[in-house]
């Protein structure tokens, strides 16, 4: 039954689609369509619509404050700065 459950899952086309739809619907039929249950912390496919716009406003806010401390410091630039880290 396993192997011949695989085959159609991975895809017959090559796209990888089939899987992606078989997960969506095998996990929103038994979580009854619910997104709270899967805390939306799995992929996007799984977390759905609340899933992308979290994680991506998560990464935009960390992505600018890591550039911004470190590169961005008070009247420092990042080769300056670098190069006094390093010789300190």
């Amino acid at each position: 039954m396993k192997g011949e459950v695989r085959p159609p899952v991975t895809g017959p086309d090559g796209t990888g689609k089939t899987s992606l739809m078989r997960i969506l619907k095998e996990s929103s039929t038994p979580n009854g369509g619910r997104l709270t249950p899967t805390g939306g912390s799995g992929t996007c496919a799984r977390s759905g619509h609340p899933g992308p716009p979290a994680r991506r406003a998560g990464r935009s806010r960390a992505r600018p404050q890591l550039a911004v401390d470190p590169f961005a410091q008070p009247g420092i630039r990042p080769d300056a700065g670098s190069s006094a880290v390093h010789r300190s």
